[in-house]
């Protein structure tokens, strides 16, 4: 990050990670792991990079999401990182 985000763009982040996540997981178990190419060769599902890059992103955030939600629930500011 570019600036320090606020807890409101931090929890908007988290929103959409586990959007793009539960996004994917649901193609995912529609289709499952292994799907048709263009030529009709079976191929790892493309929803599976997506969910884990998803959940990756999310790993990294976790604990500023965590001080988010803390300062949000006490209605106090953030502890320092």
């Amino acid at each position: 990050m570019n600036h320090e985000a606020t807890d409101a763009e931090i929890l908007a982040v988290w929103d959409a990670l586990q959007r793009e996540w539960a996004d994917a997981r649901a193609r995912i178990d529609r289709d499952g792991l292994v799907v048709a190419d263009e030529k009709g060769r079976p191929v790892p599902h493309p929803a599976l990079a997506i969910e884990r890059g998803a959940s990756a992103e999310m790993s990294r955030w976790v604990a500023a999401v965590k001080r988010a939600r803390a300062a949000l629930l006490t209605g106090g500011p953030r502890p320092p990182v």
